[in-house]
């Protein structure tokens, strides 16, 4: 096989390339991909089976069945017959050419046991398998005490709700690289969910002053020893980020301590109006001046924007809560006439989904549940888009 990497001929079509981790090397077709893996085969493990280049295969390349034929071998045992056998989807080596690939990585295959095992837990974790991801990541963990292992193990047990286990992980982590910012904020953070705040703090002191450092303070300062330092280090993290986030944090503070007026002034200050701070808003207007004060408000904000859908549906719902169930129906009726693209789809499932809750406090059961199997019809049909 010639050292040049082979182009291929519609490489001018291709949109995105596909930027290997390793070696930060992009590629813009399957040829140049293949020669990559070849030459760079122990920078490309974890690209082969990885969700990012099978999607990038699907979508950028439009080869569905060499995809397919790649996330077959994830159950293959063996790295070099997995990582040749994908090599072999197309003709593009020779049997010679990948005799010497197999003999070359099948004489450090011993020492790569750990990395590969890691590889398809990372992968797993990515694709939402936490259990899965975690019998791959204790499988590495047999072969080599990888200090990355430990804390990715950590982070899918802390995914799972298993706190303590993650804490013994993370800890087993930060005994072999303590001075791992990631590790150190991993760590400290499923302490406090563990009600651990000594600890947790001695962890964020370890941190140099920044917005983990603040963030993790006013964690602890939450749960531990008052709100009112908690929003002193909310406070400092936003004047770093400039980040929403931490508004939010301090005006869920003020609002569970029933200081509305201050919850108000902070949410005045959101930059990214959306429908998270639309919810939000109403909330504290519905708790500190009641839902007729709200419906007034969202009121007055369609009568500058009427065909906000936003507004709309939160209007329905308000309508609903107040027992005004002509008015929320002929709301959200008004939505539905005014069409929604598919770029709305969360707007329409939270419309049906108004729909279906006007209907049962109404009585209309069974209208009520026509709307649910459409709700769950077209979820259904947008999950197999997003797979296909």
């Amino acid at each position: 096989m010639s050292d040049d990497i082979r182009l291929s001929l519609n490489q001018n079509e291709i949109e995105h390339g596909y930027k290997f981790a390793g070696t930060q090397i992009t590629v813009y077709s399957f040829e140049e991909a293949l020669y990559h893996y070849y030459h760079y085969w122990r920078e490309s493990q974890s690209d082969l089976l990885s969700s990012k280049f099978i999607n990038w295969v699907v979508n950028s390349l439009d080869l569905p069945e060499i995809s397919e034929e790649i996330k077959e071998l994830r159950e293959m045992q063996g790295l070099s017959k997995r990582y040749v056998k994908a090599l072999s989807v197309t003709d593009y080596f020779s049997s010679e050419e990948l005799r010497v690939l197999e003999s070359e990585i099948s004489m450090h295959e011993s020492d790569l046991i750990a990395k590969d095992f890691k590889a398809r837990g990372d992968i797993e974790f990515e694709n939402g398998d936490i259990v899965k991801a975690i019998y791959f990541y204790e499988q590495s963990l047999m072969n080599d005490r990888d200090v990355k292992v430990y804390n990715n193990i950590g982070l899918a047990h802390a995914k799972l709700g298993s706190y303590s286990t993650a804490g013994e992980y993370y800890k087993k982590a930060f005994e072999l690289d303590n001075k791992s910012k990631d590790i150190i904020f991993n760590y400290a953070e499923v302490l406090i969910l563990m009600g651990d705040f000594q600890n947790a703090m001695i962890l964020a002191n370890a941190l140099p002053s920044g917005e983990d450092k603040f963030y993790l303070e006013g964690k602890i300062h939450l749960h531990n020893d008052g709100p009112m330092k908690a929003i002193n280090s909310f406070g400092n993290a936003h004047k770093l980020t400039d980040d929403d986030f931490y508004l939010y944090q301090i005006i869920d503070i003020y609002r569970r301590s029933k200081v509305y007026a201050m919850a108000m002034q902070y949410l005045d200050k959101i930059k990214n109006k959306n429908h998270k701070y639309l919810n939000i808003l109403t909330s504290v207007l519905t708790e500190s001046e009641g839902i007729e004060a709200t419906i007034r408000y969202i009121e007055s904000g369609i009568v500058k924007n009427p065909e906000d859908t936003t507004l709309l549906i939160e209007l329905a719902k308000y309508y609903r809560l107040n027992k005004q169930y002509d008015k929320s129906e002929a709301t959200i009726n008004k939505v539905f006439s005014m069409g929604m693209s598919g770029e709305n789809t969360l707007l329409l499932e939270e419309s049906l989904l108004e729909k279906a809750l006007i209907n049962k406090e109404q009585g209309k059961l069974q209208d009520y549940q026509i709307v649910l199997k459409y709700i769950l019809s077209h979820l259904t049909n947008e999950y197999r888009k997003m797979l296909a």
